[in-house]
């Protein structure tokens, strides 16, 4: 074998951050906030996951060639739950691929194109979870698994721009990167 094998890296490098994707965004720890329906075998599953995995990597090939205005990337968000639904009620918990899943997702999918360069900086948002909720000034905050409104989405991007241009910055996606950092100083300073 010769060559650079630069198409096999980008494709090892796209199903590492995938199973990255999926394996944080659908682990909810909430028993009242479940992805799955009870019952659902893991085929079905592997179904969900799967038109997943195509659903994000088509959309994250828009996002690669044109940065996508903010309405634009709420609109692809509700969208992407709208159509999850959809396909696959039968097989969701309550019928219903949330919102809040709905933006782990693809933020968190589009926060890790962004971190390898792949994608112009910033991405419209960050991945909002209960570390990143946590930190907002909201009362009451809400639990990203089971946010299914999207002008409960919006207050989350209101509040955390709040506290990006409080820490001098205009992008959510550094502040969020930012907050990723820290928390990870504390946890090897704690260990």
């Amino acid at each position: 074998m010769s060559g650079d094998f630069a198409q096999e890296k980008r494709k090892f490098l796209e199903n590492e951050i995938m199973l990255l994707t999926l394996n944080a965004g659908l682990s909810t720890r909430d028993r009242h906030s479940k992805i799955y329906a009870d019952g659902v075998d893991d085929d079905h599953k592997e179904k969900i996951r799967d038109a997943i995995r195509n659903k994000l990597s088509d959309l994250g090939h828009g996002y690669i060639t044109k940065v996508s205005p903010e309405e634009e990337h709420i609109r692809n968000i509700v969208e992407f739950a709208d159509e999850l639904t959809s396909e696959f009620s039968r097989m969701l918990d309550k019928g219903r691929f949330r919102i809040g899943v709905s933006q782990k997702v693809i933020n968190l999918y589009l926060k890790y194109l962004w971190t390898l360069g792949w994608l112009a900086e910033p991405p419209c948002h960050c991945p909002f979870d209960s570390i990143v909720i946590g930190t907002l000034d909201l009362s009451p905050r809400p639990n990203w698994t089971c946010l299914d409104s999207i002008d409960e989405y919006r207050s989350l991007v209101t509040s955390a721009r709040k506290a990006a241009s409080k820490a001098g910055l205009s992008s959510l996606a550094v502040w969020e990167l930012g907050l990723y950092d820290e928390r990870r100083r504390n946890q090897s300073a704690s260990a």
